[in-house]
């Protein structure tokens, strides 16, 4: 059984592609508005996702695309296009990529409600060939990306998306230098979070803590900014 919040839930069966969804987990993925897939096969997160009609923040990480050169690449974009997504969290793009799979067959034009985008995972030289059309999404608020990619996106991101309320860059390890010197830190939509900040850092990539987090900083942030700001007009 699994217990949360003094509810206990009995477990679901596993389930895999091509088994038949029982009404019980039908129910289950009807109601479901969170999802988290990781280290599954694309099979099984295809039929996971095509149950889950209302999900609106997913996180989809280290799917296996198997080694028989049968990619089902589109059949999974187009089931997450079939979401009214208002958050994502993934490594999609550079799975496509190391399967060598064209770009353009992952559309973020079918992602028009999505306000927050968390790009930690995607590798340097992805990540600015994404990073144009994650900046094309009208409704694009919120971005979280790591740390080792530099403050070029940041200022990049910044300069092409006015619109945008926070940027995180996310440290995995608390040694991690801080950026605290960069010209853009002086904006206080840009804040830097260690993971292990987080109550829950394994599974901090659904859900509302990382963002709620960046919310917190930026806040405080902006009340630093604004202190030092009337500061120096004083002098």
């Amino acid at each position: 059984m699994h217990q949360n919040n003094g509810i206990d839930y009995p477990p679901l069966k596993a389930f895999k592609s091509g088994d038949n969804a029982s009404p019980r987990l039908r129910k289950v993925c009807n109601y479901a508005s969170r999802l988290l897939l990781q280290g599954v096969q694309v099979a099984d997160a295809i039929e996971i996702l095509e149950l889950c009609s209302n999900v609106r923040d997913l996180a989809i990480w280290g799917l296996h695309f198997g080694t028989d050169h049968e990619h089902p690449s589109h059949r999974l974009a187009q089931a997450i296009y079939s979401l009214s997504l208002q958050r994502l969290s993934s490594n999609l793009v550079e799975c496509q990529s190391l399967e060598s799979l064209a770009f353009d067959s992952f559309s973020f034009h079918h992602l028009p409600f999505l306000t927050h985008i968390d790009t930690f995972g995607l590798l340097n030289a992805v990540l600015w060939d994404a990073l144009p059309h994650i900046l094309s999404i009208p409704s694009l608020t919120h971005m979280a990306m790591s740390a080792k990619h530099g403050k070029d996106p940041v200022i990049f991101a910044l300069k092409e998306k006015p619109s945008l309320l926070l940027i995180i860059k996310t440290y995995l390890a608390a040694l991690d230098d801080l950026d605290e010197d960069a010209d853009y830190m002086e904006d206080s939509r840009v804040v830097q979070i260690h993971v292990c900040e987080l109550s829950k850092p394994g599974i901090a990539w659904v859900g509302d803590e990382l963002w709620i987090a960046g919310e917190k900083k930026r806040r405080e942030k902006e009340k630093k900014l604004n202190h030092m700001r009337n500061s120096d007009f004083i002098l």
